[in-house]
């Protein structure tokens, strides 16, 4: 007899949101590690979930992220007595409790339960609200709700943004233009790709992207070509990376694979394909594009140790530079609300004015943490091993970040030949200690 979960897995392939390969769960073995790391129990009804669903759910809340195996996510929720909790990112005031554990999150709200009970109801918390609200009393109610109102909301997608097409069109070139809705997209490594836009817009043959998070939300991506004579089809964006696709176009559906195999398609559109590195699903969309953000008047801020920050409505943010050591340094910041600045402005002044100072606590944090890898995983063929000082001299400052609270964020970017491309982020903690070097990108 199937479970209550996998016939909801079923329900959501049959009503077009999630293909059969798009619904992959994970192993005991990942879900029972992850406890053990972090010391917590999850409740049954959220781990068979992950058994049926937890890696992969296709398009089901598609507008919001199902955390699961995200260290710093995990941390933020675990069930140890935390008491500095902070709210979470882009969602103000309520502080994560003992035993919180958010599963679900928004950019303006979260749902989480309380790891204190076996079977715990779900809570809802919004921006600004003054308490979290009581959605359900099990996950699996949660789930059922879920799913039936993803299923309704999708029909009625469809009612809206479908429209009959002429019978046929004289070629791809024709059948592409217009707005596609980006509803799937999926890279090697199983990873979802990370997308500001909602959709792709073709206009003759450029190819631009639709981001609703910005005041000018249309972007030209790349001009594009079409090869239709051959199987696959391919198209070749003509920008500086020049990729070329594998494609399949039906009426209302087109599917693009980043492959550096061009004579086959992926069984299945499956990126596990040895040649498929990435997949994205678009579905065309005939009706009103979402609303772009709207622009906000927000002052500067001037000041005399960091010069002007300047509103960026894109990002939600302050952004300027400084001078230092012949560079340009970017600074960021990210407040609770644009009127919200005071702790942030303080903890930058004092920064900037001790950065020489902070600029070489941060290399000897990151050579302290980092040397060891590089000569030990990251030596070209000859190169010789590096000295703490020869490390350290690699190493420039390019930006610094500050959020609501005070907490600092560096990027530093790296000579070349140090980690071949890849910068090296940290952080910076209230008490002014430095912790999580790692590398980007």
């Amino acid at each position: 007899m199937k479970s209550e979960f996998r016939l909801l897995a079923e329900k959501l392939v049959e009503a077009g949101i999630a293909m059969p390969e798009q619904i992959r769960g994970l192993s005991p073995e990942a879900i029972s590690s992850n406890e053990s790391l972090f010391k917590i129990s999850l409740p049954d009804e959220y781990k068979e979930f992950l058994l049926v669903m937890g890696a992969e759910h296709g398009w089901f809340m598609y507008d919001a992220t199902l955390y699961w195996g995200n260290t710093f996510w995990f941390n933020q929720r675990r069930a140890a007595p935390d008491p500095k909790a902070k709210a979470l990112p882009g969602v103000s005031a309520r502080k994560l409790q003992e035993g919180d554990f958010v599963f679900a999150y928004h950019h303006h709200w979260y749902l989480f339960f309380n790891l204190k009970s076996k079977n715990p109801p779900i809570y809802k918390y919004t921006n600004g609200d003054p308490a979290p609200e009581l959605v359900a009393e099990s996950f699996l109610q949660w789930l059922s709700a879920a799913v039936d109102q993803a299923i309704a909301d999708y029909n009625d997608w469809k009612v809206l943004h479908r429209k009959p097409l002429q019978e046929s069109f004289p070629n791809d070139y024709e059948s592409l233009q217009g707005a596609w809705l980006i509803r799937y997209t999926r890279k090697k490594n199983g990873a979802h790709c990370s997308h500001q836009a909602s959709h792709y817009v073709f206009k003759d043959r450029e190819l631009y992207s639709y981001s609703p998070s910005k005041v000018d939300p249309l972007s030209l991506n790349s001009a594009f070509e079409l090869d239709e004579t051959c199987e696959p089809k391919r198209m070749s964006l003509l920008n500086r990376w020049n990729p070329s696709l594998v494609y399949r176009l039906s009426a209302n559906m087109l599917e693009l694979c980043n492959s550096r195999e061009k004579n086959s398609f992926p069984p299945g559109f499956d990126v596990e394909a040895d040649y498929c590195d990435e997949i994205i699903i678009l579905e065309r969309d005939q009706g009103v594009l979402p609303q772009p953000k709207s622009k906000r008047d927000v002052p500067p801020i001037l000041d005399k140790d960091f010069g002007q920050l300047c509103w960026d409505d894109d990002y939600d943010w302050f952004a300027g530079s400084v001078l230092f050591k012949g560079r340009e340094v970017q600074l960021y910041l990210q407040p609770e609300s644009p009127s919200d600045v005071a702790v942030a402005v303080s903890r930058l002044k004092s920064y900037v004015k001790k950065l020489k100072d902070y600029d070489r606590r941060a290399k000897e944090y990151i050579c302290q943490e980092m040397l060891e890898l590089k000569n030990s995983n990251w030596l070209d063929d000859g190169q010789k091993a590096y000295t703490p000082k020869g490390f350290m001299a690699g190493l420039h400052l390019e930006s610094i970040s500050v959020d609501f609270n005070g907490k600092i964020e560096l990027s530093y970017d790296a000579d070349y030949q140090v980690f071949f491309g890849h910068g090296i982020l940290l952080s910076l903690d209230e008490q002014d200690q430095f912790s999580d070097a790692h590398l980007a990108g």
